[in-house]
């Protein structure tokens, strides 16, 4: 070539920098605060660097190039344009080219200030990219002496493509005055080998014809561009550098939807998080982000594919995370092809510490290996080939509803969960928990006396259950069984939500008169404010009555029952009032659907169990051990200070102090003046299998102290006791007033003991105690209320002028049908 030809060459150059610069990053984001006075190739490598380095878990602050670009800046990039999907997708879909090409045409053409190359080489993001290529990237030390060289010697080029396509392949980075003809002549007289180092990787690319993966990307990306989820894609919506920056819908999958592996893609940023239980899990995936490697496997169903990662514990000791995208749901199958387009993919990962409090401990991310981006374009090719594009608007099938919320359900008590079917086994999971609960038990012992709690020890219990179950093979879940509820019974589902503050939704589920299921969602964020809740009970319970309105739709479908399971932050609420209020006829509770499975009639049921402490010095409470004494006549229980060996009787009443926490150690009931009956030690010691009614007559025995977006650690009273075998808890959802629950346990029992259901004792119960009278045909209540407790009118009467609709904390759990 004579001095002309190279300077059309090398004009070409420039110009199809310029070009490629414009796609990356058009000239109206100039005007971003905080990214102005930059050249155009200068703000398309800014722009890039900033997309890719987030994408490989840089955080935000170490993106930031000082005296070039804000951090603010960083975050307009991060959220409106690589987030938000906003960015070109042909450049998007060769970015490690793109970067690579942008400094180096950038530095040999003079358009980008060394400074600049500097700071972005040494920046933790432009160490992470230089692990990934050996092209020359000092910031001042170019190859254009080279490709001068190289140009002197080379023959006069005639190569030119006429239109997009040439015999049918297309050239996508074509741009008219370019100097990418001269290339594809350079290639056929020198070859690729000799022409690299001299030009950039995109530069090669651009001038060979592409493949249809090229415009396969393209179209996914602009497909991706639809997938919009604003609380994912604006600040806050990834976590940030400290180990509280949390987002706080993150929170919500982790403690609402129970999830440990979980898609957090958005735009063209494709993300998974892993949350670790133990630091044998950490230790895992840090080895494993060294070498990252997967597996891609077509589910059984055809509905789908999942990335298998493999990882090490140890010698012969290999566990897996698991990732799925589901090709009949719009959004997961853009996530996937936007994962696929790409090819970088982000890796957050978050820790449980032992007193289950989620923290953000890293990001990184890698280069999708290419057999594994060209194996799951086939697949996605294929299945919609089968299936055709999916709709936006396809509502959940009723049997995914179900299963959904039987993953909400498992995250309500996730020890008792997973770790409660292996209490009696000599399963490795079964003997930690046993160890565990054993700590638990000595702890809370201790915190009833006022002694300190040795956290040390219940840390290393808790984190040697966490690796054993771990290991432990997890079962698909199944839908939830609502086939234990019978006819015209529905399970309603109550969670509350961060992400767009403090909203409560409700999911349902029951099957109609026709046995046809139906599975449907309510939001109360316009109707209710969590975060401004009356204080007094009855302006509560109306308060929620009329923000639950909306769920007088399933009563108009033959619901007359409710089934409450309800979540963190709520778990107190009395939703069972509210629901009574809007027309339910019976409104219960429970913590597991499974727990409500019929159970056959045992030998000795009638028999009963009363116990109680009314404790000592300041801390007697005279009406205890009056309730004692009226519920042992009606029931007719024998004197017994304690719990037998064996299973416990049909009725089992329990009545003194009893205390809850946030902490586990801090639930348990004093029935003595020894160790108090801990959460604990019910699942340790007790055996319900053949007990129909628990009454926990005792402060907060059904309450749970759980903040929205923490998961649920503390195991009530009454759950405890339904998990050993109990069909029906009666307990208290806050402080319950002595005589109050003196009378209510009186009113209760009798009714009981009548032969009257549980359902209708609990609700004589609540009549009586609010009007302060006993039903007529209760004449032995009469008497012994007579003998036992004379004043009983006038302090029931006083009781409920001073604290009025008490007996509404009272609320039952299980199967009382």
């Amino acid at each position: 070539m004579d001095s002309v030809e190279i300077d059309i060459f090398l004009g070409g150059r420039s110009r199809w920098l310029a070009t490629v610069s414009d796609r990356v990053s058009p000239d109206r984001l100039s005007a971003v605060d905080g990214f102005a006075g930059l050249t155009p190739c200068e703000r398309a490598l800014v722009t890039v660097h900033v997309g890719l380095g987030h994408m490989l878990g840089v955080a935000e602050t170490d993106l930031v190039v000082d005296g070039f670009v804000s951090g603010k800046a960083i975050n307009y990039l991060i959220s409106h344009w690589w987030r938000s999907g906003s960015a070109d997708e042909l450049t998007s879909s060769y970015l490690l080219p793109c970067w690579i090409a942008l400094f180096q045409l950038g530095r040999d053409t003079g358009v980008c200030r060394a400074d600049l190359l500097a700071q972005l080489l040494s920046s933790q993001a432009g160490r992470r990219i230089q692990q990934y290529t050996s092209s020359n990237l000092s910031p001042v030390a170019g190859d254009v002496e080279a490709l001068r060289d190289l140009l002197m010697r080379s023959e006069a080029v005639e190569f030119s493509v006429e239109t997009e396509t040439h015999q049918g392949r297309a050239y996508w980075w074509e741009v008219e005055g370019s100097h990418l003809d001269l290339v594809r002549g350079l290639v056929e007289q020198h070859g690729v080998r000799a022409l690299a180092g001299k030009l950039s990787l995109l530069e090669l690319i651009a001038s060979m014809s592409s493949g249809p993966e090229v415009g396969w990307a393209i179209e996914a990306l602009r497909k991706a561009k639809g997938t919009l989820h604003v609380h994912r894609s604006m600040p806050g919506g990834w976590p940030g550098p400290g180990l509280t920056d949390i987002p706080s819908w993150v929170r919500d999958v982790v403690t609402v939807n129970g999830a440990r592996m979980f898609n957090t893609s958005a735009g063209y940023v494709s993300a998974w998080m892993f949350v670790a239980e133990t630091d044998e899990e950490l230790h895992a995936v840090n080895r494993w982000s060294y070498a990252p490697a997967m597996g891609l496997d077509l589910d059984q169903d055809q509905r789908g594919v999942t990335f298998v990662v493999p990882l090490e514990f140890g010698p012969a000791d290999t566990g897996y995370l698991t990732y799925h995208y589901n090709v009949t749901n719009a959004s997961s199958l853009n996530w996937l092809r936007a994962l696929l387009a790409v090819g970088v993919l982000r890796i957050e990962v978050y820790r449980l510490d032992p007193s289950s409090r989620l923290q953000y401990v890293t990001s990184f991310g890698f280069l999708l290996p290419e057999e594994i981006r060209e194996a799951g374009r086939a697949i996605v090719s294929d299945l919609l080939a089968a299936s055709g594009e999916p709709s936006w608007f396809t509502p959940m099938a009723a049997l995914d509803g179900l299963t959904y919320m039987r993953q909400i359900e498992r995250t309500f008590f996730e020890n008792l969960a997973v770790c409660a079917p292996e209490l009696d086994r000599a399963s490795s999971v079964g003997i930690a928990y046993r160890h565990r609960l054993q700590i638990l038990k000595s702890a809370t012992a201790d915190w009833f006396r006022g002694a300190a709690v040795d956290d040390r020890l219940l840390s290393e219990a808790t984190e040697k259950l966490r690796i054993e179950v771990s290991k432990s093979t997890r079962e698909a879940l199944e839908p939830l069984p609502i086939e234990n509820l019978g006819p015209g019974r529905a399970i309603v589902q109550f969670v509350a939500t961060l992400d767009a503050p403090l909203t409560l939704r409700a999911y349902t589920a029951y099957v109609d008169d026709e046995t046809q299921l139906h599975y449907e969602t309510f939001e109360f964020s316009a109707e209710l404010d969590l975060s401004q809740l009356p204080d007094d009970l009855e302006e509560l319970t109306a308060y929620l009555a009329e923000g639950l309105r909306r769920l007088r739709e399933i009563q108009e479908k033959g619901i007359k029952f409710a089934v409450v399971s309800a979540g963190a932050g709520i778990y107190n609420l009395p939703f069972h009032e509210a629901l009574l209020a809007l027309g339910f006829e019976e409104a219960s509770f429970t913590h597991r659907v499974e727990s409500l499975l019929p159970r056959p009639a045992v030998d000795g049921a009638g028999d009963s169990l009363v116990l109680g402490f009314s404790g000592e010095g300041a801390s007697h409470i005279p009406a205890v051990d009056t309730e004692v004494a009226i519920v042992r006549s009606i029931t007719q229980a024998a004197h017994n200070d304690d719990f037998h060996t064996g299973p416990l009787p049909s009725v089992v009443h329990l009545a003194g102090h009893a205390r809850t926490g946030s902490r586990e150690y801090e639930v348990g009931i004093q029935l003595g003046p020894a160790a108090p009956l801990s959460a604990a030690a019910v699942m340790l010691d007790l055996d319900l299998s053949e007990t129909d009614v628990v009454f926990l007559s005792a402060c907060s025995t059904g309450a749970g102290d759980f903040p929205v977006g923490e998961l649920i650690g503390a195991t009530p009273l009454d759950v405890t006791f339904i998990e050993k075998g109990a069909q029906v808890v009666i307990s208290t959802s806050a402080p319950i007033d002595d005589l109050i629950a003196c009378f209510y346990a009186s009113i209760f029992h009798s009714a009981l003991a009548g032969g009257t259901s549980v359902w209708e004792s609990y609700r004589v119960a609540r009549a009586a105690t609010a009007s302060a009278s006993v039903p007529d045909d209760m004449h032995a209540l009469h008497e012994l209320l007579a003998s036992q407790w004379p004043t009983w009118k006038d302090d029931i009467m006083a009781r409920n002028r001073v604290s009025p609709g008490q007996w509404r904390l009272f609320r039952i759990s299980g199967r009382h049908w």
